[in-house]
């Protein structure tokens, strides 16, 4: 789902995933290309991020706009069809 957000928008946002999971580098590539991901990956300090977004629920998706301010967010499972029904509101477009 987040490879297609990432392919048809690809002029107005860029997605990013976070594994907050502590893979090896090798192991991590491996389940990129396994997963097909497509966008870019980083790996993080797992307490401070789920401290610093108030992460509850695992898969967490923000939709954060280019300030910086987090404009939407879905926990679980969200489909690239909810994604795109918050980039009107998030452009300022109805």
């Amino acid at each position: 789902e987040l490879n297609n957000i990432q392919e048809k928008f690809s002029k107005d946002l860029t997605v990013v995933g976070i594994t907050l999971e502590s893979l090896s580098p090798d192991i991590l590539e491996k389940a990129i290309v396994t997963m097909g991901i497509k966008y870019p990956i980083i790996t993080t300090d797992i307490i401070k991020i789920m401290y610093d977004l108030s992460v509850e629920v695992y898969p967490t998706t923000y939709i954060i706009d280019a300030s910086g301010q987090v404009k939407a967010v879905f926990q679980g499972p969200v489909t690239a069809q909810e994604i795109e029904k918050q980039l009107p509101e998030i452009n300022g477009n109805d």
